[in-house]
C-alpha cells in the first residue's frame, strides 16, 4: 500500500480575508492556518490588512 499525499484545496481568498479577522493573527496557529488553507498569496494580502489596521 502506497502513502498518498493529502491534497488540500485552498479556500477562496475573499472568504479568508472576510472571515478571518486580522487581529486574530496574534496567534501563530492563525498565521499557519491562513498560509495552509488560503495560500501564500492570500496570506500576504491578509498580513498587509493586519498591518494596516494597527
Amino acid at each position: 500500500m502506497e502513502n498518498e499525499a493529502e491534497v488540500t484545496q485552498l479556500l477562496e481568498c475573499e472568504v479568508c480575508l472576510k472571515e478571518i479577522p486580522p487581529d486574530s493573527g496574534e496567534y501563530l496557529e492563525t498565521d499557519d492556518y491562513v498560509q495552509h488553507y488560503c495560500g501564500i498569496d492570500c496570506y500576504r494580502l491578509w498580513k498587509q490588512g493586519k498591518l494596516s489596521e494597527k
